[in-house]
């Protein structure tokens, strides 16, 4: 059985998971949406863009999301890189690498 994803569509070339969370410092609702991203994140070997309003945010995602990823799987490098967009709500964009 293939394996199931919690947040993304493994068959799309990326998929978007909204933070609405990281504007109002929800920190508890943020850290559980990461627990799943990291997830899908090492089960499909997902590179992830993070694309928050302010380049501050960006070093606090990445160090949680990396903490779970490293958490699941020690050995898995993930690729993250950061989009600055001001006027959008804060996404991960998902890239799932075709093995």
């Amino acid at each position: 059985e293939p394996p199931r994803a919690r947040l993304i569509d493994p068959a799309a070339a990326s998929s978007a998971v909204a933070m609405p969370m990281l504007d109002k410092q929800d920190n508890e609702h943020l850290r559980r949406l990461l627990d799943g991203v990291a997830a899908d994140v090492v089960t499909f070997r997902c590179a992830v863009r993070i694309e928050v309003r302010e380049a501050k945010d960006y070093p606090w995602v990445a160090a949680l999301l990396s903490a779970r990823i490293k958490k699941l799987d020690p050995t898995f490098r993930p690729q993250l890189s950061q989009k600055i967009v001001p006027q959008q709500v804060p996404r991960l964009l998902l890239s799932p690498q075709r093995g």
